[in-house]
């Protein structure tokens, strides 16, 4: 096995967390250590020996510290090959030392762009150079160089060393080699963005995705589960399975789409999903009502999605449903309520529960459709409970929010969707129909009556005569999208039929939905 003994260490980090006690470990094994600036006096004020960069390669920094190790005694040390002769000699004749490990993290750009009052002058000045130089450098020639580059891997590093006489494994230095290049792509992928958000261009002629594995899952053909792109948070970036078998495809998305409903719907809502479509949907005035108010599930394989937490009285609740129950997402569980859903009878330990943890808004995070080949980019919709009447007829208690309702749930359908709500719970939709005409019959007939239903549809319809149906069926108010070519006609409409028209801010709600 192709070891590497460590003789010296290079130690220049902007994250200085845990740094002593790495270069205190480094120094009982007799390792000298080369550093720079604030970590250099950082390690001295411990009582570490150290030598200064400048003092090793014999140059001064220069240019306010933009070149301190952009030196051939520097790069020397660390790129020449051990295993071949001519490179060895090369050294000898120049006096240049072997530097055998590399502990660099780089200047914290992102801390930096995230000010609120940061210039772009602070930002190119907080571009590292000789940083990422370093680190490419000795992860370019790990099969005789170690390269560190976060303070998690320190104590590994160290108790290989202790392990193996300050040796460290060929598997060891390819790793961190792993670490050390992703290192220095994410700090790429950061200046690249941020320069780029500065154009004109809302999409950049380059876009970085940049995603994290979460989860290997459990699908025949071998599938993962990734969270990003870098900087959205909540969603598969900070949630977590807690118990159950390792899930599939289907359970993630099923279980992602129900929790993202629920979060839109409010601490009282309650999401039931099957092969990650939605099926139901209800928000009373507690947990507890809202899934009493589910009534007899379909006999199907359903994903749950509660708004609010789990706590003892809502379990022993969950724990009396009936149904074919795969999976639930929660913002947040009690401690006791894990172990009694695993104990009903009709949940057991297989069932996945998913501690879920919302996105939250941001203007500016895109959303990715896959085709062939490629993505399409684009801005998400805001999902503004602003809406307003056109019709002459007042809304009544409760129709408001039943219209929000549809108009959210309406977002998390494939396209042209319509969904139906009464006394805050979904009671029909239609989706994925050739036109929204046809969802408007289709609609109509699986329920012979929508008395007091208020209905949102997403797209306009190709004429008017397409709601009629709905009318027909007890249907009492409509939402449609803002700016429809209708407006004024729909108001007519509906005050014929003694039912409110009220319309939205967008010009048409794109779908959220998972297919």
């Amino acid at each position: 096995m192709n070891m590497t003994k460590v003789r010296r260490a290079l130690v220049s980090v902007s994250d200085k967390t845990g740094i002593v006690e790495f270069c205190a470990a480094l120094n009982e094994m007799d390792v000298a250590i080369l550093s720079t600036g604030g970590t250099a006096r950082k390690i001295r004020d411990a009582g570490i020996p150290v030598t200064d960069v400048s003092e090793h390669t014999g140059s001064p920094e220069i240019l306010d510290g933009r070149v301190k190790t952009l030196h051939p005694k520097i790069h020397g040390g660390i790129l020449y090959r051990r295993d071949l002769p001519d490179h060895v000699r090369q050294l000898e004749q120049q006096d240049i030392a072997s530097i055998d490990m590399v502990v660099c993290n780089l200047y914290p750009f992102e801390k930096t762009v995230a000010k609120d009052d940061v210039s772009v002058a602070d930002a190119i000045e907080n571009i590292d150079i000789g940083g990422p130089t370093m680190v490419r450098a000795s992860a370019k020639n790990h099969a005789h160089v170690a390269v560190v580059v976060a303070p998690a891997q320190y104590a590994g590093v160290i108790r290989e060393m202790r392990r193996n006489s300050c040796e460290l494994t060929e598997q060891t230095r390819y790793e961190l080699a792993l670490a050390a290049f992703r290192h220095t792509a994410h700090y790429d992928c950061a200046i690249s963005t941020y320069l780029s958000s500065l154009g004109e261009d809302d999409y950049p002629p380059l876009l970085w995705l940049e995603l994290d594995r979460e989860n290997l899952l459990a699908d025949n053909k071998g599938a993962a589960l990734y969270s990003g792109p870098k900087g959205v948070r909540g969603g598969a970036a900070d949630s977590s399975f807690l118990c159950g078998d390792s899930p599939d495809m289907l359970d993630v998305k099923s279980l992602f789409l129900a929790a993202d409903v629920s979060a839109a719907g409010g601490e009282n809502s309650v999401v039931a999903v099957s092969n990650a479509r939605l099926r139901e949907f209800a928000a009373k005035s507690s947990l507890n009502q809202s899934i009493e108010a589910l009534g007899n599930l379909p006999s199907v394989p359903l994903y749950l999605a509660l708004g609010g937490r789990v706590t003892s009285e809502v379990a022993a609740v969950l724990a009396k449903l009936e149904g074919d129950i795969r999976g639930l997402a929660a913002p947040a569980f009690e401690d006791e309520t894990v172990e009694m859903l695993q104990q009903a009878p009709r949940w057991g330990r297989e069932v996945r529960l998913l501690k879920y943890e919302p996105v939250p808004h941001c203007a500016n995070t895109d959303r990715f459709s896959a085709v062939k080949g490629g993505f399409i980019a684009s801005r998400p919709v805001e999902h503004s409970p602003e809406m307003a009447r056109i019709s002459a007829r007042d809304l009544r208690d409760g129709e408001l929010n039943d219209g929000r309702l549809a108009w959210m749930l309406a977002s998390h359908c494939p396209p042209p969707s319509i969904t139906a709500v009464s006394a805050c719970r979904m009671i029909a939709f239609v989706a994925s129909e050739p036109h929204i005409e046809a969802g408007c019959r289709t609609l109509s007939w699986k329920c012979k009556s929508l008395k007091g239903a208020t209905v949102a549809l997403t797209v306009d319809p190709p004429a008017l005569e397409a709601l009629l149906p709905l009318f027909e069926v007890g249907v009492e108010g409509i939402v449609i999208p803002g700016k429809s070519r209708y407006t004024e006609a729909l108001a007519n409409l509906a005050n014929s039929h003694g039912a409110f028209a009220v319309t939205t801010g967008y010009s048409q709600l794109e779908s959220g939905g998972l297919e």
